[in-house]
């Protein structure tokens, strides 16, 4: 899910899910959180330890001009050293981001911890300057937050089985699947239903990612939730259960195959190895890959899916002077290819590692690398081509930050533009129909018959 967050100096890109990303830390030696990239506009990264010429031994607490509380101040200039030697910051105006700083201790923290806890206040400082920085994709998580987070990338948790789509702007939790055979399937919610509070607290109290790890918890306990549906308000009590994340659903209707990705977590390639081999096994004559709304996730999930549309050993994203070759590791055996004619539906949602396996396929249909028949179906996508690292502590906190552009195939960088489809559509809310998906089985159908 996005959030609209407003960008701010001294970042330095614009707009723009984080996720790790195994296949890369072999490469870079550190664990990778997938967010995009541009080859032309990478700078180098410098080796670690390293140290910009710009960057200056004063530590950025030093212009905060008053006196705070105990804290973890070795840990702060740990921090501190780590955006220092990203090169997507400017990190020369210290005066400025100490200010940026501290007004967002004051008003989001100063009143809320209890400022005699050196911990409580070491993590509001920290979050406070990851804040300042204005990277939208930038993050400080505590321990309990990153393990949290962790969970939900892994597809396998506690919960009531629903997806939500948040709208930092509108500030609504809108409901958009509802897990079959789930605890919120048998409590009644539907897709539409607004959540807007957890056991008595509003979402305007709560704050989001808050709400979210209320409706979590442990195995057989019920989560009491109030539900807003048109004019109407109500509570519903789901008691929590194993929940396994179903990111990829399939269909087969007249001799076409439908494959919806909803994210790449952990366990979609395994479900994506599922759908594929139905449709090959029912003979189908295409493939809808419907990428609509599909916020990104793991790099490596994303290769591996590539992996089975086309031959081994081909490059699917790079990163300047870096490169993620394709890994043939979790295949099933033998060659995997996709020799009938697909289309991907996207839109304005598709984005970060949605955008890469989108953009992937467009670019091996080409005549330079001619792997695949593809067709782009739907609106622009979100245009996030920017990828994120994530460093943890000792204490199993965590700090991700923007690292870095990356290339799809044809080395064309997509951050802050998004990818244009071949055919452009919009879907009318005002009608049942789903203009973009009727219009991918109408190519695929009309591709069928020039076959025959």
């Amino acid at each position: 899910m996005e959030k609209s967050t407003q960008d701010k100096k001294p970042f330095l890109y614009r707009e723009v899910p984080p996720a790790v990303s195994r296949a890369l830390a072999l490469v870079l030696l550190l664990a990778l959180f997938c967010s995009l990239f541009s080859c032309s506009l990478l700078q180098a990264l410098p080796p670690a330890g390293g140290s910009r010429a710009n960057s200056s031994a004063k530590s950025v607490l030093q212009y905060t001009g008053e006196e705070l509380p105990a804290f973890d101040r070795e840990k702060f200039r740990q921090v501190e050293r780590l955006v220092d030697l990203r090169s997507v910051y400017d990190y020369s105006d210290k005066e400025s981001l100490a200010e940026a700083m501290m007004s967002c201790y004051r008003e989001t923290f100063a009143e809320k911890i209890d400022t005699a806890d050196p911990s409580a206040v070491t993590d509001a400082l920290l979050v406070s300057f990851i804040t300042a920085l204005g990277d939208p994709y930038a993050y400080y998580r505590t321990a309990e937050e990153y393990e949290e987070y962790n969970t939900d990338m892994s597809g396998q948790f506690f919960g009531i089985g629903v997806t939500v789509r948040y709208n930092a702007q509108e500030e609504t939790v809108r409901v958009v699947e509802v897990f079959e055979d789930s605890p919120a399937e048998a409590a009644g919610i539907l897709v539409g239903d607004y959540l807007i509070g957890v056991d008595g607290e509003s979402l305007q109290d709560l704050g989001y990612e808050n709400m979210i790890r209320r409706i979590r918890g442990e195995k057989d306990t019920a989560v009491q939730i109030l539900l807003r549906r048109g004019d109407e308000e109500f509570i519903v009590s789901p008691v929590r259960g194993p929940v396994l994340e179903k990111n990829v659903s399939y269909e087969i209707k007249d001799r076409i195959g439908y494959i919806r990705i909803s994210a790449f977590k952990e366990v979609t390639a395994g479900q994506f190895a599922e759908a594929f081999a139905a449709c090959k096994a029912a003979g189908v004559s295409g493939v809808i890959f419907d990428l609509r709304n599909n916020p990104g996730g793991y790099l490596d999930s994303v290769v591996e899916i590539i992996s089975y549309l086309i031959p081994d050993g081909v490059q699917v994203v790079s990163f300047g002077d870096y490169a993620a070759p394709l890994l043939s590791d979790d295949k099933t055996e033998g060659d995997e290819t996709l020799d009938v004619p697909c289309v991907v539906l996207c839109n304005e949602q598709t984005a970060s590692a949605g955008e890469l396996f989108t953009s992937a396929v467009r670019d091996f249909a080409t005549e330079e690398f001619s792997y695949l028949s593809a067709t782009v179906v739907g609106a622009t996508t979100f245009g996030k081509g920017i990828m994120q690292t994530t460093y943890t502590f000792a204490d199993r906190s965590a700090l991700t930050l923007t690292v870095a552009f990356y290339n799809p195939p044809s080395g064309v960088n997509y951050h802050g533009i998004g990818i244009v489809p071949d055919v452009q559509i919009e879907d009318d809310p005002e009608t049942e129909a789903d203009e973009q998906l009727d219009r991918a089985y109408e190519i695929l159908a009309a591709l069928s018959v020039s076959a025959a």
